[in-house]
């Protein structure tokens, strides 16, 4: 009879009042916020990752005014029920702000100070509307869906650089996929940051079977495009924050047996690739490319219908079988194992391939060393050089000795280079590193600064993980701590900062696991918001 009454009820109100009441539901809950936050992620991908004043002031135009328009509407329910733990991250990205903005004061190039101090304030807005949406279950699951989803978009873009040459084509004419981003190495790291969220969607049991599906595609996809990236250093930290995830999350088992069904048809693919010149090589024939396109986009084909096929059987067969959660727990924990130990082995067993390790690890320096460092292309994925890094931190390091405490200015690494660099030396505008660039740039301060953020942000994030009981969440509460520690790894040696594609969502994910909260009003709304997703 309730029942009746209220479908009732629903049914005989004007159309315009239930549209309404949806809109009020959304306001009361700030979900428009991760629907503009990654909507201003897919445009900053495609306008060369917000590289340039332009798209990046508009950017933070956006998310300012985001940010007001949510402090407005949800003041007393998120803002002024915030943990303690909370104020710590916030007030150090704050002064971390003002600290940029002050370095104008003596900065060696004022104009470029005051670009920074802006960026810096456009990713501290992030951060607080991350912060603002992590009460409500619907906002995190949103945020982690849209991502995974904007940055698929810009994968499928760049894989028809190679499927499809004859319609999309780098900016450059180089080997490397470097197409909406920018940068090759950017196109990477976006890639790698939305790995571990496809695997994560890809596990939900509470998800529909034709959602998983496309997650396990889309993963496929995402590994294609990251390989073609050629990206080293985009590769490696998806290899730490894969292992963190392992480390994390409690779906271990989902997440091996997933994220092998992806890998198997894209190392087969990678592996065709490797003696195909026209796609392991700059300047080719366009005929040649598309020649080589036509068999590619058929293996992607045959790889997604593989994927597919597997993927209906696991359904069916575990449809069929369920094992006690004591077994899969212990079996997790073989696979954590496995993950751990498959790292030491090979390791060992590269070492112990090496005639005279000594003269290997002397040579290997003198290459990471070297300004241009000789090797070709198709074997770029198998070299370790800093790719003419080692001469910009050693300017960095250099500069930062002789200004200790402040540094030059924020932003200031470009001038710096061009009164230090070598004549022969080309002209960059970032030391490639975050570390030397707070160095160089806001001196001691600003490097304490930053690394304390990131220490609180971490900590944080960790005891709000810890707090989480419900299976899920706890998972996806992981697979945002592994993507945060992705970017990390990577922004220790490039220039991730300066991208706001790629540093916006760094910032928004923090500020979400920082404000994790689970009890008191805005807990039990996000619970009931979260049933109706899951």
């Amino acid at each position: 009879m309730a029942k009746e009454q209220s479908r009732k009820s629903i049914f005989s109100s004007p159309p315009w009042e239930s549209a309404l009441a949806v809109l009020r539901s959304f306001r009361k809950k700030s979900a428009y916020v991760p629907v503009a936050v990654m909507a201003l992620e897919l445009f900053a991908i495609f306008a060369n990752s917000g590289y340039f004043p332009g798209p990046m002031t508009f950017c933070i135009i956006i998310l300012w005014l985001l940010l007001l328009i949510t402090t407005y509407d949800n003041f007393q329910s998120v803002f002024t029920k915030l943990p303690r733990r909370t104020l710590l991250p916030i007030l150090l990205l704050f002064l971390l702000w003002i600290w940029t903005g002050l370095s104008i004061v003596w900065s060696i190039s004022p104009d470029l100070t005051w670009i920074e101090f802006n960026r810096t304030g456009g990713y501290f807005a992030a951060f607080l509307l991350g912060i603002a949406v992590a009460g409500f279950r619907f906002n995190r699951l949103s945020a982690s869906l849209l991502f995974a989803t904007v940055v698929l978009t810009a994968s499928l873009y760049g894989l028809g650089v190679k499927a499809l040459p004859s319609v999309i084509d780098n900016l450059d004419e180089s080997f490397r996929i470097s197409v909406p981003a920018g940068y090759a190495n950017a196109q990477g790291i976006a890639v790698a940051l939305s790995v571990p969220f496809a695997l994560y969607f890809a596990s939900v049991k509470r998800l529909h079977w034709a959602i998983r599906l496309a997650a396990v595609i889309a993963l496929f996809i995402l590994l294609l495009t990251l390989y073609y990236t050629f990206s080293r250093g985009a590769m490696f930290a998806l290899f730490v924050g894969i292992v963190v995830l392992f480390m994390v999350v409690p779906m271990r088992l989902r997440f091996f047996f997933l994220a092998a069904a992806a890998l198997v048809p894209t190392f087969l693919i990678a592996w065709w690739s490797y003696g195909e010149k026209a796609i392991m090589q700059s300047a080719q024939e366009r005929d040649t490319r598309i020649e080589a396109a036509y068999y590619l986009r058929w293996y992607i084909l045959a790889g997604i219908v593989t994927i597919i096929i597997t993927f209906m059987l696991a359904l069916y067969i575990s449809g069929r079988i369920s094992f006690p959660r004591t077994v899969t727990r212990v079996m997790g924990a073989l696979v954590l194992a496995v993950v751990l130990s498959a790292t030491v082995i090979g390791t060992a067993m590269f070492v112990i391939s090496k005639p005279s390790f000594g003269e290997w690890a002397s040579q290997t320096y003198k290459n990471f060393k070297a300004e241009e460092p000789e090797r070709s292309e198709s074997l770029r994925l198998l070299n370790l050089d800093a790719s003419g890094r080692w001469q910009l931190w050693e300017e960095a390091v250099a500069n930062w000795k002789e200004n200790t405490l402040a540094g030059t200015g924020a932003q200031s690494f470009p001038l710096v280079h061009l009164m230090r660099r070598d004549e022969t030396t080309p002209f960059v505008k970032q030391p490639h590193g975050l570390p030397f660039r707070l160095l160089s740039e806001l001196g001691l301060i600003g490097l304490l600064l930053g690394v304390s953020f990131i220490v609180a942000v971490l900590v944080t994030a960790a005891l709000n993980m810890h707090k989480v009981s419900d299976r899920w969440q706890k998972g996806l509460a992981g697979t945002m701590f592994a993507v945060n520690v992705t970017y990390l790894t990577h922004t220790l040696y490039d220039w991730d900062w300066n991208l706001f594609a790629l540093t916006m969502p760094f910032f928004f994910f923090s500020g979400i696991l920082v404000g994790w909260r689970n009890g008191g009003e805005v807990g039990k709304e996000s619970g009931r918001a979260g049933q109706k997703i899951m």
